[in-house]
């Protein structure tokens, strides 16, 4: 029985098995753009929903494709050269939640800042 993970070149794996998961996030990424040109169509109230959206946006794609992919490649490249343990793959999806997490953290903070202003009567 042969097992094509372990007699198929690597190149060719990742390419057969890489390419649908990039598609679909490419897929999500298209979505949002097209939800985003359908809604400012609106006028007012589409442009308070987009703007309301676009930080969702950018934690959407920095979770996708800004920390995910970086650091998958990393933590591939330790186990190819053999300094660390091959499971630790799995936890690329840890790592990249808990940074993003942080980075909304301080773009939520920067959000309300400059939402809450209080005028004196």
């Amino acid at each position: 029985m042969n097992n094509p993970m372990k007699e198929a070149p690597v190149n060719k794996l990742m390419l057969k098995m890489g390419t649908p998961i990039i598609l679909s996030m490419m897929m999500q990424a298209l979505y949002n753009i097209v939800d985003s040109a359908f809604v400012s169509n609106m006028g007012a109230n589409g442009e308070m929903a987009l703007n309301a959206g676009s930080q969702s946006l950018v934690i959407s794609i920095l979770r996708q494709f800004v920390l995910v992919i970086p650091v998958a490649f990393v933590f591939s490249n330790l186990v190819i050269a053999g300094t660390t343990f091959k499971s630790i793959i799995w936890f690329t999806f840890i790592i990249a939640e808990m940074l993003t997490a942080l980075i909304g953290y301080f773009m939520l903070n920067r959000i309300v800042k400059n939402s809450l202003t209080f005028r004196a009567i």
